[in-house]
């Protein structure tokens, strides 16, 4: 029978001495990223969780990244202790560093302790709290989103910091249906109609249909149209070409131009030409129409840009140029999308001058230079140097 060679005794000397030092660790008063790089090695965890003690914050992140991969349970141990009542917790009644250190951890025994704070209700920079529970995919930290999320009584701030997270989650169907139809915080609505967006399933459709069509708040049903859209449901796009001109929201009227961008039925481009030439009292509404079709393929679209030029100068050029009335550069859109028809969509704009303001006819008469040709171009009031 064949046994193993007896080590030396001098190597026997020498591992015993090795497993005493480990046992007898004794943490440097100071500890620097380099000394938690060789601590992390020999296994001294001692030295780690004193880093967690260290003003310098980068070594205090850097020592609770490396305890994540520490099992020992000293681990959970210095980092609870760290974030909640550690020196430098005192401040915020928590350690932002050492939770930053574990942010994608997957540990529950670790995120716990993150968890344990972010749902503190009176807690200094929550948000950003709740926010680090966002990177983590320990379950324990998934179900405290959810939690937060769905409480009303909790911060809209940090309520949708949480809802942003766990958006689209099959597991939380039930509740983001149930935010989306009652919850009392319509920036929650919003985020929920969006998250259920991605959950393509009768229910889910159906109560993005009833809010697109009752939610009292114009963003809201924005996004509940858009959703209907990416569940493919048909009467999606004719929901859409109908708010785009007549939604008393510029915020849905915004949303269902921007949801035609880059289209390809030619019914949705009529919808655009349609909005282009509806006057739109919102910058933010011009903008998305000129960004609309400017961003779509096809000559319907480019013709669309070229024939509401007139319609563009006569009703929103009446006050100052394009310098004084934002998103109404209509002319430069066109150039932009269609520049070897420029100088005719131009000349044939400035044969319709008949109703034009003298910024108007300044406007369009500048495009004519700009483009090579010659024409008179009016001095203005504020526009004569």
């Amino acid at each position: 029978m064949r046994t193993a060679p007896l080590l030396p005794l001098r190597a026997l000397a020498g591992l015993a001495a090795g497993v005493l030092l480990l046992s007898c660790e004794r943490a440097p008063a100071n500890v620097t990223t380099n000394d938690l790089e060789s601590a992390a090695v020999l296994g001294k965890n001692k030295t780690l969780c004193r880093g967690l003690e260290m003003r310098d914050e980068d070594v205090r992140r850097y020592a609770a990244e490396k305890l994540n991969a520490v099992t020992d349970p000293v681990a959970q141990e210095c980092v609870c202790k760290a974030i909640s009542t550690g020196s430098f917790a005192e401040r915020l009644g928590w350690d932002p560093k050492v939770v930053e250190g574990i942010q994608r951890t997957t540990r529950d025994d670790l995120a716990s302790c993150a968890v344990a704070v972010a749902k503190k209700p009176d807690l200094k920079e929550r948000a950003m709290a709740v926010g680090f529970l966002t990177t983590m995919t320990a379950p324990v930290a998934r179900q405290a989103l959810g939690e937060i999320a769905f409480d009303t009584a909790t911060e809209s701030s940090v309520r949708l910091r949480a809802l942003e997270a766990i958006g689209g989650s099959p597991a939380t169907k039930a509740e983001q249906i149930a935010l989306l139809a009652k919850d009392p915080d319509a920036a929650v609505r919003k985020l929920a109609a969006r998250g259920l967006a991605a959950l393509v399933e009768p229910d889910v459709t159906e109560a993005l249909r009833a809010a697109a069509s009752t939610d009292a708040d114009g963003t809201v049903r924005g996004a509940a149209m858009v959703g209907l859209k990416r569940h493919g449901v048909p009467q999606a796009d004719e929901l859409l070409c109908k708010a785009m001109v007549g939604d008393p929201s510029p915020e849905v009227r915004a949303v269902a131009v921007n949801a035609f961008k880059g289209t390809k039925k030619p019914e949705n481009v009529a919808c655009l030409r349609a909005a282009a030439l509806t006057e739109q009292a919102d910058a933010d509404v011009r903008a998305a129409i000129l960004g609309a079709l400017k961003g779509t393929a096809g000559p319907e679209a480019s013709k669309a840009l070229c024939d509401a030029i007139p319609f563009w100068v006569k009703t929103y050029l009446k006050e100052g140029m394009v310098d004084k009335v934002p998103s109404s550069d209509i002319i430069r859109a066109q150039n932009d999308r269609d520049w070897e028809r420029s100088y005719a969509c131009v000349e044939a704009a400035q044969r319709q001058a008949g109703g034009y303001s003298c910024y108007g006819k300044k406007y369009v008469a500048s495009w004519i230079k700009e483009l090579g040709g010659n024409s008179f171009e009016p001095k203005c009031p504020g526009y004569n140097d």
